[in-house]
């Protein structure tokens, strides 16, 4: 599945003005080949600060220490590292991607030691199934142990992180570093232990409202509707409630044209579309995605459903959907039946429901 939300800890916007003398002092030290270049401080997508590099490569900021985690980085690099912005000194290593600091920056300094063991196990035992003699068919069932054994060792780390730091914007970055690995239920389960002001961390209100929208339109909801201006095929205004809660099961492919798995979608839809059309409303929603493109694409690649084009954000944020494809199965009355359908999980749901 390929993944759209990116949590963007650089800005591409001016720097602000330099704020006043604070009681977080930052040192830090960039390339050197750099010199005269600028390094910001951002929260969110917010600059907060910035100081241009010196010719050795160190540069300094002074903030009001606020406890909050800013990410510091230069813009022309698109690297940053994160940072509590807490009393006392902060050094900043961008070479290195390391951080010294107060009782928080020693928190993010391990927390990212801890995260790094699970992946690192992960890499040296695939490595070495690359390498044993066995069926594909074992290695594969073998890879699947192994990635469920890497994911549990981040949730296990993240979940201590959270339970003993709930008040620190740490605690936030380590959910944000797994949420894509979480169900609904298990996202709750940690964003529900967060203070408010954890909760605050930009990049986490971002995946809040994308789990939010999951919990909105979860298996068993009622569908939430949207409409495209433009975007039908004949570029009129174009409603998902025109296919949904009609009386069929409508079966909806949110999708894209550069995206791999989509495609790969495209010819187990048509064949649903052989079998099933007479039964079912099949239906695809092209998000994140130029309007020309699309459209070549259906042209081109014998797809005589329904379309919805141009649809962009749209659905996504209604739907909370951060990958595509996203197929969801609903109801002839509108309910939801089954999200993240793919391959043959589609006909296997629609012989249940179509008996």
């Amino acid at each position: 599945m390929m993944n759209k939300i990116v949590l963007a800890f650089l800005s591409l916007a001016m720097p602000l003005a330099t704020m006043a003398q604070g009681d977080c002092k930052i040192k830090g030290q960039a390339d050197k080949s750099r010199s005269g270049e600028y390094v910001y401080v951002t929260y969110g997508r917010s600059v907060a600060d910035s100081a241009k590099i010196a010719s050795d490569g160190s540069f300094a900021i002074d903030m009001r220490a606020d406890d909050q985690l800013y990410s510091c980085g230069e813009k022309s690099s698109r690297k940053s590292v994160a940072f509590v912005c807490e009393k006392g000194t902060v050094k900043i290593d961008l070479l290195k991607g390391q951080i010294e600091g107060g009782k928080q920056n020693k928190l993010l300094s391990e927390l990212k030691s801890s995260l790094q063991k699970p992946e690192t196990l992960y890499e040296q035992e695939m490595k070495s199934l690359s390498e044993a003699a066995m069926s594909e068919k074992e290695k594969e069932t073998k890879a699947e142990e192994i990635y469920s054994k890497a994911v549990e060792g981040l949730k296990s780390t993240v979940k201590e992180c959270v339970k003993h730091n709930p008040s620190s914007q740490v605690a936030a970055y380590a959910l944000c570093y797994v949420y894509s690995m979480l169900s609904v239920e298990e996202f709750f389960d940690f964003y529900d232990l967060l203070s408010e002001k954890t909760r605050q961390y930009p990049q986490l209100n971002d995946i809040y409202k994308s789990f939010e929208a999951q919990r909105k339109t979860a298996e068993g909801k009622m569908f939430v509707d949207f409409t495209i201006k433009g975007g039908s095929l004949s570029a009129t205004d174009v409603s998902l409630s025109d296919f949904v809660g009609k009386g069929r099961y409508v079966l909806v492919d949110f999708w894209a044209t550069w995206c791999g798995p989509c495609k790969r979608e495209i010819p187990n839809l048509r064949q649903i579309y052989k079998d099933y059309g007479d039964k079912i409303t099949v239906l695809s929603v092209a998000v994140w995605d130029k309007r020309e493109a699309t459209e070549k694409f259906i042209k081109q690649n014998d797809m005589p459903w329904n379309h919805i084009v141009d649809a962009q954000q749209i659905p996504t944020d209604a739907y909370g959907i951060s990958g595509i494809p996203q197929i969801i199965l609903f109801a002839p009355d509108g309910t939801i039946v089954k999200r993240d359908l793919r391959g043959e999980q589609i006909r296997q749901i629609l012989e249940e429901v179509l008996k």
